[in-house]
């Protein structure tokens, strides 16, 4: 392992993957902790199979419909949601007001 840290080709991907998922994963803190609280409906649901490294992965979005607090209807997306919906599902979401249409699901309504 400690060749591959002194590889700069590996070192510069790591870096990078481990980058996009600090970034996302503060996102996702940051809309917990700070964003918009509203009741969403879910109005889809698409499944989609990738492939990488690992074989087959399945990736779930989940689309939601919602009202914004300044009176806009969002139509966002939910991406690998950890809980199982159903079309009309009503939940709890909340959103950055900047990026309304990648809420962060908070619950069931």
């Amino acid at each position: 392992m400690n060749e591959l840290f002194q590889d700069p080709v590996f070192l510069l991907i790591f870096v990078f993957v481990a980058g996009g998922f600090l970034a996302a994963l503060t996102r996702i803190l940051r809309i917990r902790l700070t964003g918009i609280k509203t009741v969403a409906t879910v109005v889809g649901l698409a499944e989609h199979d990738d492939f990488d490294g690992d074989g087959m992965k399945r990736t779930i979005e989940v689309f939601v419909s919602y009202q914004t607090e300044d009176g806009r209807f969002i139509e966002g997306t939910l991406s690998n949601p950890s809980w199982q919906f159903s079309i009309g599902n009503q939940i709890r979401i909340r959103y950055d007001k900047d990026d309304p249409e990648h809420p962060v699901y908070t619950g069931k309504a």
